[in-house]
């Protein structure tokens, strides 16, 4: 088996009024977008616009997917979501299986252990308390509320947005070339 991914660090803001929870606004090289009941959810203007951001939005838009970017996702919202992926030049679509929250750095989220496999945990974080923490890992293990049906669902909407964006990718490659070909 190839060697996983290495962990992307996704950059976060503090939620004004909200304690010490956070926004997750986006990766290093990467743009951050969550699956929650067959919509997409990623962080809005306050982030760098990219080509594979823009590509999967268009994606998103010929598909008929409801994106919401009107704010970033809190880092305490997570448990609400089926799924995650990152977009960027170095790894297009990448399905995220963990995401670990660095409690020393306070304004950072580790994202790690990258997977396309169905059926494994895709949102994990980690917190200074233990019950908690075995709590929601149990929960998604498990499938609670429905979590292993919306595995599946999220995992299959990960994948029709990337034969999308190959598309979409491919299809603006051919309009670039056309110019030069006579």
């Amino acid at each position: 088996a190839p060697p996983p991914p290495p962990p992307e660090v996704v950059l976060t803001a503090p939620c004004p009024g909200r304690g010490g929870d956070v926004e997750l606004l986006e990766g290093l090289v990467t743009n951050l977008f969550l699956v929650r009941e067959g919509k997409v959810y990623t962080a809005g203007s306050n982030v760098l616009p990219g080509y594979f951001r823009e590509t999967v939005l268009q994606a998103c838009r010929e598909l008929g997917i409801h994106v919401n970017s009107n704010r970033a996702v809190r880092l305490s919202e997570l448990d609400h979501f089926d799924g995650a992926f990152l977009s960027g030049t170095g790894k297009v679509i990448t399905s995220v299986r963990d995401i670990e929250y660095v409690s020393q750095h306070k304004n950072m989220a580790q994202i790690g252990k990258a997977s396309l496999a169905p059926k494994q945990p895709i949102l994990r974080y980690a917190t200074d308390d233990d019950d908690e923490q075995l709590y929601f890992e149990k929960k998604i293990l498990t499938g609670d509320y429905g979590r292993e049906q919306t595995e599946n669902s999220a995992n299959e909407l990960i994948a029709k947005i990337t034969a999308k964006v190959d598309e979409v990718t491919r299809r603006t490659a051919v309009e670039l070339l056309l110019p030069f070909q006579n």
